[in-house]
Order: C-alpha cells, then sequence, then structure tokens
C-alpha cells in the first residue's frame, strides 16, 4: 500500500470510529472550542485590539529607522528644552490649524485678532489626564526653546492685533530669532509682499509642536492630539465668527482616520455569511424529507465560526493582539469550509447504495482527505512564512490564517464528520430531517394529501440525482450538454486568451506605491485638511545630513563641502535653503583651519555663543580637541507624488554613498577602536522623517512574490506527488498562474494598486484560486474514463459543480459589501469579487477545456473500461440521468466520444 493510500485509509478508519461514537465527539468538540472561545475575553481586558494604521502598516527594521536610531544616538531628542522643527529625527508630533476668511479676502486685517487669539487660547487650554490623574494641558506638553511653547504661526497672529491698516511690514517680525528654515512666510499661502511688506495672504497655517522627548510625553502628547480633534469637532460646530473659517489635523491624522473608516463598516462582513448561510441551505435542498441535505450543509458552514471561536480564544489567552483587518480571514476561510463540505457530500453521494452509515461516511472522508488536507497546507504554510514579514499587520494575519485554518481542518474531520455521522444515522433510522421522528412507510398514507405523504414519508436516497436540488440538476445538464462541444470550446479557448492578454496590458501599466491620503473618507475632517492643504500648500521635506570624522571635521572639509556645492546644484532641492553652521563659520572673522584643536575651540567658545541654534549639530570629543561628527540641513522643493519622493531619495542617496565610499577608501587603515562610533555606521548618512513612508514602497510587491512563490512551489510539489508527469505540473501552473495574473491585471481598471492592504487581500486570494486548481485537477487525476473528454466530463458533473455553487454563494453575499465605503473594505470588496468572477470562469469554462485538450492520460486501459462500462449498462437508465459508480458519468452519451 503506498502513501497515499495509507493517508486515506488513516481518515477512513477515523471517520468509521467517529461514527461509532457520533454524539460523544460533536458535543466534546463543540465544547472544546467553546471553552477556548472563551479567551477571546481578554480582548478588552488586556486591550488587544490594535487598529494603530501607522505601526501595523509600517515596515520595520527599515533602512529610514536604522539612521533614525543611529542619529539619535549622537543627537538625541530635545523637544522639551530646545526644539528646532528642521532637528527633528523622528516623526514629528503637532497639531495644525489652517484659517482664511470666508470670502477669500486677506488674512491681514487687525478684525480678525480677536477670534484668532480666542480660537487659539481655547486649543492651549485643551486638557488630558495621565494614568495617575494628573491634568496636562498644551503649555504642559509643547515643544519648548527658551522656556516658551514652539509655535509656528503665532508671531502673525500677535501682529495682526497691531495691523489696521491691511498691511503688515516684514521687519515687525522678529527673523533674528527664526533659522532660514522658520521664515515666517513659510506659513502663509496665496500671499503678496511688496517693497519688503506684506500686503496679501489669504491663508494662514498655525503648527503646535509636541514634545516626545521620553515616552511619557510622547505618549501624553498623542492623547492630547485625539483630545484635541474631539474638542475640534465640537467647537468647530459651535464657531459663530461670520468671516473666519478654519480646518484642522494633527500629524498621525490620516492613519487615524484610515483605522477608524473600518469601524463603519465592519459590521456589513456580518451580511455575507448570513446570505452564504441560506444560499447553501437553498442548493442542498433537494431529496425528500427523509435525504434532504440543507442542515447538514449549514452545519459545514457552522464549522468555520466554532473554528475561529477556539483559534482566536487561544490566540488572545496568549495575548496576541488583533486588528480589524484579521476580521476578513473568516470571509475566506468559511469559502474554503464550504468547498471541504460539498465535496465531501459530492464524494457520500457517490455511495448512496451502500446500505450501511459507517462505510459511507468512512468512504466520503478517505477520499476528501487528500484535496482537503492539500489546500489547508496552501493556506497555512505560505501564511506561517509570511508571519516573518516586516509588516506588522501581516504577521498578525499570517498568524490568525494559521491558527484558523489549523482549527477548522481538525473541525472539519472531527465535528463536521461526527454531524455528518448523526445525518447519515438519521437516513438509516428513517427519521425526519428537521424534527428527527420517525416516518412512515409511503403505503400506509395512501389517499391522504400530497402535503402529508411529502412531509410524513420518505425513501433513502440509491443515487446522486436523490439528494440533488432542482438547481443542482439544471446546472449539471446544462454543463454537460454545452460544456464540452467543438463550439464552446472555441469560445472558452478565445475568451481565456483574450482576457490573458487583456489582464497582461493591465498588468504592464499596474501601479504599486504607498496608501494615499486621499482614501480618507470624504466625510471626516481630515478630508478636508487634505484638500485644502495639497492644493494650496506645497509639500517639502528637510533633509539632514550627518557626517561622521574620526580624524576630525578640518580633514575633511574638502569632501563635506564638494557635497554641499553638489546638494545645491540639484534641481529638486532648494539651492538657497542649505543650513550649515560650516557656510557661517566660513564668513566669519575668526575663521580658522590650521588646526583641528583651533577649530574645535573656535567653534565652540564663539560660533555656537552667537548662534544657539547650531549648538545641536555639532558633536565634539570628550576634551573639546575635535569635531567628531556635524549634521547639515537642506529643504526640498514641492514633492508632487510618492515615486517623486522615492526618486530624490534614491539621488541624495547616491551622492551620500559616493562621498561615504570615498571616506571608507580613505580611513581604511584607521582602527575601529579608534573610531567614534561602531565600524559598521557609515562617514555619510542622510534622513528625513518624511521617507519612512517610502520604505513601504516596494516591500508589499516583494512579500506578495514570496508568499506565491511557496504557495506555487508547495502545491506543485504536492500534486507532482499525486500525478508525478511534467504535463500536469506545467496544467497546474499555468492555471494558477493564469488566475493571478487576471487578478492583478483587471485590478488595475478596478483602480486597485499594491499596497499592504491590498497585498493581504491578494495573498487570501490566492488561497481561493488554490482550491479551484487543487479540487479540480485532483478530481481528474482520479476518475477514470475512455478519453479526457469523458474525465472532463465527470469532473464537471461533481467537483466543478460543488466549486460553482460555493464560490457562487459567496459572490451573492459579497454583493452586500457595495454599501461600504472605507479604503480597507473597498479594497476588499473589489479583489473579493474579482476573486469569485475569476474562480467562477475558470472552474467551469477554462480549465476543463484546458484539460480536455491537453490533460494527462487515463491509468486504465480504454479496453477495460468499456469492458466495465458494459456490464454496467443495466444500472443505466437513458432517459432519465443516473450515476455510473464506475466512472462517475451521469450522461453516457459521452463515451461514444
Amino acid at each position: 500500500m503506498d502513501c497515499k493510500e495509507t493517508f486515506k485509509a488513516f481518515f477512513g478508519k477515523l471517520a468509521f470510529y467517529i461514527a461509532l461514537h457520533s454524539w460523544k465527539v460533536c458535543i466534546i468538540s463543540f465544547l472544546l472550542n467553546g471553552l477556548l472561545g472563551l479567551g477571546m475575553l481578554k480582548l478588552p481586558g488586556k486591550n488587544l485590539l490594535n487598529n494603530d494604521i501607522e505601526e501595523i502598516y509600517m515596515p520595520r527594521e527599515t533602512k529610514t529607522q536604522e539612521t533614525e536610531q543611529f542619529i539619535l544616538s549622537i543627537f538625541p531628542d530635545l523637544s522639551g528644552s530646545d526644539f528646532y522643527s528642521h532637528q527633528v529625527v523622528k516623526q514629528p508630533l503637532y497639531v495644525e490649524l489652517i484659517f482664511w476668511r470666508k470670502n477669500k479676502q486677506s488674512l491681514i486685517n487687525g478684525s480678525l485678532y480677536h477670534d484668532l487669539n480666542s480660537l487659539m487660547q481655547y486649543v492651549k487650554n485643551i486638557t488630558v489626564q495621565s494614568a495617575n490623574g494628573t491634568a496636562f494641558d498644551f503649555t504642559h506638553l509643547c515643544a519648548l526653546r527658551n522656556d516658551k511653547c514652539v509655535i509656528d504661526g503665532e508671531d502673525t497672529i500677535n501682529k495682526l492685533s497691531e495691523c489696521t491698516d491691511g498691511l503688515l511690514p516684514l521687519n515687525k517680525f522678529n527673523f533674528e530669532n527664526n533659522t532660514i528654515l522658520e521664515n515666517p512666510l513659510f506659513q502663509f499661502a496665496d500671499y503678496k509682499v511688496v517693497n519688503d511688506t506684506l500686503v496679501k495672504a489669504t491663508y494662514l497655517k498655525v503648527r503646535l509642536n509636541l514634545r516626545q522627548d521620553t515616552t511619557l510625553f510622547s505618549q501624553l502628547s498623542k492623547h492630547w492630539m485625539n483630545c484635541f480633534i474631539t474638542h475640534m469637532k465640537q467647537f468647530s460646530k459651535q464657531w459663530q465668527s461670520r468671516d473666519l473659517s478654519f480646518i484642522f489635523a494633527h500629524s498621525k491624522s490620516f492613519f487615524v482616520e484610515l483605522g477608524n473608516d473600518t469601524y463603519t463598516d465592519i459590521r456589513y462582513f456580518s451580511f455575507v455569511v448570513t446570505i452564504y448561510f441560506f444560499y447553501i441551505g437553498f442548493v442542498m435542498s433537494g431529496g425528500n424529507i427523509l435525504a434532504k441535505r440543507a442542515n447538514i450543509g449549514r452545519m459545514g458552514i457552522i464549522v468555520t465560526p466554532t473554528s475561529v471561536l477556539g483559534a482566536w480564544g487561544l490566540l488572545m489567552a496568549c495575548e496576541v493582539e488583533f486588528t480589524n483587518t484579521v476580521g476578513i480571514v473568516p470571509l475566506f476561510i468559511v469559502e474554503h469550509q464550504i468547498i471541504n463540505t460539498m465535496i465531501t457530500l459530492s464524494y457520500l453521494a457517490d455511495v448512496n447504495d451502500k446500505p450501511d452509515a459507517k462505510q459511507r461516511l468512512e468512504y466520503a472522508v478517505k477520499m476528501s482527505a487528500i484535496p482537503i488536507t492539500t489546500t489547508m497546507l496552501c493556506y497555512a504554510v505560505p501564511f506561517a512564512v509570511a508571519i516573518f514579514s516586516r509588516f506588522y499587520a501581516l504577521e498578525l494575519v499570517g498568524t490568525y490564517v494559521v491558527a484558523t485554518m489549523l482549527f477548522n481542518y481538525v473541525n472539519h474531520f472531527v465535528f463536521y464528520t461526527a454531524c455528518l455521522a448523526i445525518h447519515e444515522q438519521r437516513i438509516d433510522a428513517g427519521r425526519h430531517c428537521c424534527i428527527c421522528t420517525k416516518l412512515r412507510p409511503r403505503e400506509e398514507l395512501e389517499g391522504r394529501s400530497c402535503c402529508i405523504i411529502c412531509c410524513c414519508s420518505g425513501s433513502r436516497p440509491e443515487n446522486r440525482s436523490d439528494t440533488e436540488s432542482s438547481i443542482e440538476k439544471i446546472f449539471r445538464k446544462a454543463m454537460l450538454r454545452f460544456l464540452l462541444t467543438t463550439a464552446s470550446k472555441s469560445i472558452s479557448f478565445i475568451s481565456y486568451i483574450s482576457l490573458v492578454a487583456f489582464s497582461l496590458w493591465g498588468l504592464v501599466h499596474y501601479k504599486v506605491d504607498v496608501i494615499q491620503r486621499n482614501e480618507v473618507l470624504s466625510s471626516s475632517y481630515f478630508h478636508s485638511w487634505n484638500e485644502k492643504m495639497s492644493s494650496i500648500y506645497q509639500r517639502e521635506s528637510i533633509v539632514q545630513f550627518v557626517t561622521i570624522h574620526p580624524r576630525g571635521y578640518a580633514a575633511d572639509r574638502v569632501t563635506i563641502s564638494k557635497l554641499e556645492r553638489q546638494l545645491q546644484s540639484q534641481s529638486f532641492l532648494n539651492a538657497q535653503l542649505l543650513m550649515s553652521w560650516v557656510d557661517l563659520y566660513d564668513n566669519s572673522s575668526y575663521a580658522n583651519y590650521t588646526s583641528e584643536l583651533a577649530l574645535s575651540l573656535l567653534v565652540r567658545n564663539k560660533l555656537i555663543p552667537q548662534n544657539m541654534e547650531f549648538s545641536h549639530d555639532i558633536r565634539f570629543e570628550r576634551n573639546y580637541s575635535k569635531i567628531s561628527a556635524l549634521r547639515f540641513y537642506i529643504k526640498t522643493k514641492d514633492i508632487s507624488s510618492t515615486l517623486s519622493e522615492i526618486s530624490l531619495k534614491k539621488e541624495l542617496f547616491d551622492l551620500a554613498d559616493t562621498v561615504d565610499d570615498y571616506q571608507q577608501d580613505i580611513y581604511d587603515d584607521f582602527g575601529e577602536h579608534s573610531l567614534p562610533l561602531s565600524a559598521k555606521d557609515k562617514f555619510v548618512s542622510l534622513h528625513s522623517p518624511d521617507f519612512i513612508f517610502t520604505d513601504a514602497w516596494k516591500q508589499p510587491l516583494w512579500e506578495f512574490l514570496i508568499f506565491t512563490g511557496v504557495q506555487l512551489g508547495l502545491l506543485l510539489f504536492l500534486l507532482f506527488v499525486l500525478k508525478p508527469t511534467l504535463s500536469s505540473s506545467f496544467l497546474i501552473a499555468l492555471a494558477y498562474l493564469s488566475m493571478v495574473c487576471c487578478l492583478f491585471g483587471i485590478s488595475h481598471f478596478l483602480g486597485i494598486y499594491l499596497t499592504q492592504v491590498s497585498t493581504i487581500i491578494y495573498m487570501l486570494a490566492g488561497c481561493v484560486f488554490i482550491e479551484v486548481v487543487v479540487h479540480t485537477f485532483y478530481s481528474y487525476f482520479q476518475v477514470e474514463g475512455v478519453s479526457k473528454a469523458m474525465r472532463v466530463n465527470a469532473v464537471v458533473s461533481t467537483t466543478t459543480q460543488a466549486l460553482f455553487h460555493s464560490i457562487l454563494g459567496q459572490l451573492l453575499g459579497l454583493l452586500v459589501l457595495f454599501v461600504v465605503k472605507s479604503y480597507v473594505f473597498v479594497t476588499v470588496f473589489r479583489i473579493a469579487l474579482l476573486t469569485t468572477a475569476i474562480c467562477i470562469m475558470f472552474s467551469i469554462l477554462w480549465i476543463p477545456v484546458l484539460l480536455s485538450y491537453f490533460g494527462p492520460s487515463g491509468i486504465d486501459a480504454r479496453s477495460k473500461i468499456l469492458e466495465r462500462y458494459k456490464r454496467d449498462q443495466s444500472s443505466v437508465n437513458l432517459g432519465d440521468i443516473t450515476v455510473n459508480k464506475q466512472t462517475g458519468v451521469d450522461n453516457p452519451t459521452f463515451l461514444q466520444n
């Protein structure tokens, strides 16, 4: 006995044993899942719900994060004592307001001072409480400089109190206390300056900076930011100013609102499962009152929520965090389970003539074990690999998918098998399908009404058609009649080529990007803020360069000066906004480069006391004998898109790497113990907090390629073990890759682009493709037939029908999601809908036609099958289609092929 037969025999014996103790196994397994489900009580108790979009969807351990930690080790965060916005290394914390007049007239008007000042005072008085009950308002949490809160744009509001003629001379601004990167004019939009006088300004942006120099203050600042939004939403409804309008947001608003949007839509998923539940019951409603399978079909659906209860309860008991995106996992796993159920019931229908329930159950479970195990592995193994992803969201989804699939697999072969045994034992006992009372023979009810006869009597099913519903019979007959005709094959082949070509064209133009800010719902305050911000202000970034000097700056002066000149020559950088203490020192009267010690002392004793903004841009050795590290800054021009920022980042890194390589060559002979930092650190580093968003650009693509590679490799290996032929391996790979190609190509025309969110949905969609490929090909490998067409006919009449109704049920359920609005669930809806459509087309058209032309040959000789067929002719009624138990063919006319 080979491994396949041994494997099937094990599950057959398991089913036989379960049938002997069906009620005990059913009750114990259900209670066990329920007890494990108590672990879900820890979800609120341990605060395991994590919908921080930034944390779960931003990649971990990226180059930007490594550079961030490296810079902070040299120049720590001083937002609590000496804050400059251009020196920020971590993602900044702040709230912003944009003001404009309702008539779009200039803001340079003293009459607006009262409204602006009262609103600012309201914001400053917003209070939050710490864990120990201490109250903190803005003044306690603000970023400080010279013991004052740093508020960009507040100085302008104060100057308005002195403005009576609509003119604001620039000399009233205190430019001496601001760096070149803090020009007050940067806070205006649509402004006009004439003769050093601000004569017009339509928009004013005010930024209130918050400190994050310690973990406690970082948490309190984020808490205050959220309270700011809550208060401002209420305040804006009560705002009585006739002339002044404003919008607001904070630095984390995009991520917070993107996560909050999901709460509005997640409730609709319950309707999807409900529709699925009723559709499967309708499909399985065939047969008389004794043979009906509707309830056992619905129990197949119950397996998934039971598995979710057990698996998720166990994970939450282990304090594994949960995020809303995980909530879509049951949507795909329930489809997997319904396919398992219908495949098992399809095999069960092949042995309706066996008198013993245990034997029928043993056969059905034994025959379905291999394809169900194969699909389970093709779910679990790739997602087990995904657990090691750089995205925390993918790690969580992978963890929950693997656990749920394992529970679902066990529950299918234990809990559902026990339910199936009870169902079959009920049939043998002649009991009603709903109330389980003993049915009476039809002869005893002669002369009674048709209703009583239908409801109170029934007979055991003898063949497949006895348990089929009308919709199953119609679909089967239509498929057998039209699918493998020459015209149908031609249409299928032409449509397949056309769709693949269309998909390839879409795939060429498919867009890989990060989640865009405009994906937030239009009803959100952030949407209004983003629309206004992107239309009136330019998106600019400040890039800081950090250079390491083992022998001191004087030794590397020429190299760094050359780097600064190269930066100023770049078209995407603002040459006038390069901020470096070196330029100031070179133009001073005391500049001296005769020795590193002289340079170090002059910078420390003269330059820094006169220019305190540079005090945290220079790192001295402990004895001030040399400058071991420094940093300088430059501002970019407008960055129009993510791709523009990626291109900018790449060019800057190329420049920095060139200088770094040069420095590496110079210091090759320098002892590692003499370096100021680790030898692995670069001599030239660059960083901008905005670069963190570019780290997520192509990473989802690599994650998906790894997932697909593992899944396809495992699929080919498992099915090659079942059918070790190169032709079958080629056809399997072709079918799977064609489905993936169609998914991505058509997604382009639905406005879907590859992000962290869509990658997860694409992975789950790939698992649904696996269902179609595995069950169709495995069924083809197992059936016997005189010709390829005859074998395909057998597959279509059994397996394809099970796949079709399972997938169609989900398609109908997904229509409920037409009403969803959030980016995450709109993406889920579009990809899931497209996935089901592709699966239906491939399962009923293209894969059967592909197998009818190029499928591997059968195992049995033609003469052997013909002899067996002739022997079984007596059991075939040509007028009314019945099952040929040897070949699985319902329509004997196909034998002539």
